[in-house]
């Protein structure tokens, strides 16, 4: 998530052509784009993505324009509320 984010901003430690990751992080549809969610706009654009099995909840996020993210994976169906909490934590308001 934040080598996309490198790549993005066109930093070094990027993954991909910095070309490539706004491709990526352009809305194709309805915030969505190649693989992500998108919320936000300026310093708060942010991409995600999420998923889980039954007993498993994950979700990764990162901003665009900072590069502060993160990647909570819980063995749990009730794992979800981890995430509220570190984005209050964090003065992030997430979805």
């Amino acid at each position: 998530m934040l080598a996309i984010g490198r790549s993005y901003r066109g930093e070094p430690g990027g993954i991909l052509k910095q070309a490539t990751a706004r491709d990526m992080l352009t809305e194709v549809t309805s915030r969505n784009g190649m693989g992500f969610g998108f919320s936000g706009s300026g310093n708060t654009f942010r991409y995600r993505h999420n998923g889980g099995n039954e007993g498993f909840r994950c979700f990764a996020v990162a901003f665009a324009g900072t590069g502060r993210g993160m990647v909570i994976m819980t063995n749990s169906d009730a794992g979800t509320p981890l995430l509220s909490e570190v984005a209050r934590e964090y003065g992030w308001d997430l979805p």
